[in-house]
C-alpha cells in the first residue's frame, strides 16, 4: 500500500482487488462476449508490480485454483515496465523488481 494508511477502507479495497483478479484469472465468471471472443486464457494487467497479498494467496493456495488451461492464471503483466511476473517464481522476501520473466503475448 506504499504511502497509503493501513485502515479498513484501504485493506478492503486491496482484498477486493485480489479476489476480483483471481476470479477473472480462474474463469469463475464469464465476460460479456462483446468484450472478448475466443476467451481461452486471461492475463491480468496493472501498472506496477504485483501486490504481495496476491502472490501470497496464490503460492499458499488460499483461493481455489481450478483453471488448468490458462498459462497466465498465476501471474500478472506490468504495463509500465512491459514485464510479466509468475507468482510461483517470486520470493516474497525479495524485491519484486527482480522477478519478472520474459513473455511473448503475440
Amino acid at each position: 500500500m506504499k504511502e497509503r494508511p493501513y485502515n479498513e477502507a484501504n485493506l478492503n479495497f486491496l482484498f477486493e482487488e485480489i479476489a476480483i483478479a483471481h476470479i477473472l484469472r480462474q474463469h469463475l465468471v464469464d465476460l460479456p462476449r462483446t468484450l472478448v471472443q475466443r476467451d481461452i486464457w486471461r492475463v491480468i494487467v496493472y501498472p506496477g508490480s504485483p501486490v504481495n497479498g496476491d502472490v501470497y494467496q496464490w503460492q499458499h493456495k488460499i483461493l481455489p485454483q481450478k483453471d488448468t488451461t490458462n498459462p497466465h492464471a498465476g501471474g500478472q503483466y506490468n504495463f509500465d515496465t512491459k514485464s510479466y511476473y509468475l507468482f510461483d517464481e517470486i520470493q516474497l522476501d525479495s524485491p519484486l523488481e527482480t522477478a519478472p520473466v520474459e513473455m511473448n503475448l503475440a
